[in-house]
């Protein structure tokens, strides 16, 4: 998903993917959760605060493997800690 102006990293940390192989997360506190993935049906899409979970690949810099979108931080945290090993987080929850 293109990140939005009012998009704001909140949590980011490292997991375990495959081994030693350390890989990135982030959650996005965000003000669109989009319904479908489809553009030619905006009236599924829902405006608020969500938190989007955002993975990225092994040896990649950016995050494209996407986790969905949470109502709430605790949610996220959940989500991403029920997914993955050995998660360490680097920030923390404001």
């Amino acid at each position: 998903m293109i990140p939005r102006p009012s998009d704001r990293v909140v949590k980011r940390g490292s997991f375990l993917y495959d081994g030693p192989v350390r890989c990135r997360v982030e959650i996005v506190q965000t003000d669109f959760r989009p319904g479908v993935e489809d553009d030619e049906a905006p009236e599924d899409d829902a405006y608020g605060e969500f938190y989007e979970v955002r993975f990225s690949s092994p040896g990649s810099t950016t995050h494209g493997a996407g986790g969905g979108w949470c109502d709430s931080l605790s949610e996220a945290i959940r989500v991403v800690e029920s997914k993955v090993r050995d998660i360490q987080w680097e920030i923390e929850e404001d």
